[in-house]
């Protein structure tokens, strides 16, 4: 399956879960299924391809399996060191209620490096990079890392987790608009038709 394929299926299956949640935040739609899609994209891959279904795969999702036990819950990979009661309370298995989570984990993210001044030292496209560099290695590690003038990635996983996030969130963006500008071509196809018909009667 293509990037885009697997980022149309997130972004079918998540989109009524994330917009109530990002209503007030500065997050977009495309960036949190880019951030899915970074996080889970490669097991949504191979588990459609077994023949499961995506909610199954979505609500039971668990990755980072390291000594014996699984690290991340829910597509949005929840660290269970971090909410080890929020996951042991079944919470990570409502795709609302880890929407919500996300968000939760994001802006107390964005909040550390904004108290630190990051939002004015940066530009806004790299202050966004920031936020999301620190849902993958924790605030600390990219205060440091921006406060050696080097890249927010550089103590994330593959040292490029930020940068993948927002190349899948173009590639959502993209999907978004191709769908809304069939919708309005529907909406005007269908009033052109209606005028049509008044013509006819």
């Amino acid at each position: 399956m293509t990037d885009q394929q697997i980022i149309k299926i997130l972004l079918d299956a998540l989109r009524e879960y994330i917009e109530p949640v990002i209503k007030g935040t500065p997050y977009k739609l495309s960036e949190i299924v880019g951030l899915v899609m970074r996080e889970y994209g490669h097991k949504v891959a191979r588990e459609l391809k077994e023949g499961k279904d995506i909610k199954h795969i979505l609500t039971n999702a668990k990755g980072d399996y390291r000594n014996g036990r699984y690290h991340g819950f829910s597509p949005f990979q929840i660290d269970i060191g971090s909410f080890p009661e929020w996951i042991n309370a079944g919470h990570w298995q409502s795709l609302m209620l880890s929407s919500a989570m996300c968000i939760k984990v994001l802006e107390e993210k964005r909040a550390y490096l904004k108290n630190r001044g990051w939002n004015k030292k940066l530009s806004i496209e790299k202050f966004r990079r920031s936020v999301f560099a620190a849902y993958n290695c924790g605030q600390g590690n990219v205060h440091k890392a921006l406060s050696h003038g080097a890249d927010p990635d550089r103590y994330t996983f593959n040292h490029d987790y930020s940068a993948e996030v927002m190349r899948f969130a173009g590639i959502c963006q993209e999907i978004i608009n191709e769908q809304s500008n069939g919708f309005y071509r529907s909406i005007r196809f269908m009033m052109d038709r209606m005028k049509d018909a008044k013509l006819v009667f």
